[in-house]
């Protein structure tokens, strides 16, 4: 009977981890990567939609490990360990997927990668705004921004609502440091 009860235990969690993952996605990145890399000097933080996709993935991670320990009941304990420690490296992982602007620098860094690229804002060779053309559907792509630095390396960042707002400080940098700043209508 105990292991009978202990099975729809396993079931339900791996359910509850998969219910959980639009709210874990909608707010995970935001707040996990707002406590590591947001500080007064930072402008700009964005989460690439690469990090949103390692958080689904961990909780799916998590949901088959719980689901293996319902089924195989003599290796839940170990299983259920070691799914949550698989999770716990994937939001990681995800969390240290960034982008950020701030007064002093613009840092990032890439999808399953603890390596972190930074660079000083008189690093800047160009930016380019690309503004995407409008498809027949009436939909547009979003802008983006896009970073060239002095040694070849770029970076994109997406020209929301939010890139908006700050659109004054990232003038008055572009101003202060010089760099060329140029459109363009393909993507």
């Amino acid at each position: 009977m105990k292991n009978y009860e202990t099975k729809h235990l396993y079931m339900a969690s791996a359910l509850i981890a998969l219910v959980a993952m639009p709210l874990v996605l909608l707010v995970g990145p935001f707040i996990l990567q707002g406590i590591f890399f947001d500080s007064t000097s930072v402008f700009l933080l964005q989460t690439p939609v690469s990090s949103r996709w390692i958080f689904a993935f961990s909780c799916i991670a998590l949901a088959i490990f719980l689901i293996l320990a319902a089924f195989f009941s003599r290796f839940a304990p170990l299983l259920t360990v070691v799914g949550a420690l698989f999770c716990l490296l994937l939001i990681g992982a995800g969390t240290y997927n960034y982008q950020y602007l701030s007064q002093e620098e613009i840092s990032w860094s890439e999808p399953l990668s603890f390596k972190v690229n930074t660079y000083a804002w008189d690093e800047i060779e160009e930016v380019i705004l690309h503004v995407p053309e409008e498809k027949q559907d009436g939909e547009k792509e979003k802008h983006r921004m896009e970073f060239i630095f002095q040694d070849g390396s770029t970076v994109s960042f997406i020209r929301d609502i939010e890139f908006t707002d700050i659109y004054h400080y990232f003038s008055a940098l572009r101003r202060q440091h010089n760099f060329k700043y140029s459109s363009t209508n393909n993507m």
